[in-house]
């Protein structure tokens, strides 16, 4: 990227990814979050379009950070989001689930602190939702500093009652004052 000029969160880069691993802790080699960051990247925004990888899983900490990224489409072989592999993008506005999401787990902290995400929508695959033992629930929630002007849609449960019955209770949604949607699709 650094060939390319500087540009804004307005008209980002496209970047299509074919891979088949993801992950690692911020700053450590493998971690692209890692690499969108460096410092000669500082001023170049990218939408990353992963939809032909084949990855099984989003490292904890892959993205962590990285305010270069602004969309994202996540493959349909994904089944694990771990552990703060979002948190701290600030510019990230959309992501996007492929329709046959086979998505299973999110970890703590996944999206926390990504507060530029107008509306996502939870596919129905999701059977585990993240929270640390020991920490209090309200600061290890999954969507913590979310606004009242961001959605969370949560495919596949009718009501907050199902949803929290599934995901071991009300802990995953707790720290967020986003708007929730619960719909039965």
């Amino acid at each position: 990227m650094e060939s390319l000029p500087n540009n804004t969160t307005d008209s980002p880069y496209t970047i299509l990814m074919d891979v088949n691993d993801l992950g690692g802790q911020s700053g450590t080699t493998g971690s692209i979050g890692a690499t969108l960051r460096l410092t000669d990247n500082a001023n170049k925004f990218v939408n990353l379009d992963m939809s032909g990888s084949t990855i099984t899983s989003i490292g904890s900490f892959a993205f962590s950070s990285c305010t270069n990224l602004i969309n994202i489409t996540i493959p349909s072989g994904v089944m694990t989001i771990d552990d703060r592999a979002f948190s701290g993008c600030t510019n990230l506005t959309s992501v996007t689930f492929a329709p046959d999401s086979q998505l299973t787990t999110i970890g703590i902290y996944a999206f926390s602190g990504a507060t530029a995400i107008d509306s996502i929508e939870i596919p129905k695959s999701v059977t585990t939702m993240v929270v640390q033992p020991g920490i209090p629930f309200s600061t290890s929630s999954i969507f913590w500093g979310w606004t009242a002007s961001q959605t969370i849609i949560i495919l596949g449960h009718p009501s907050q009652t199902s949803a929290d019955a599934a995901w071991g209770g009300p802990f995953w949604r707790e720290g967020s004052f986003a708007v929730i949607q619960y719909t039965e699709q």
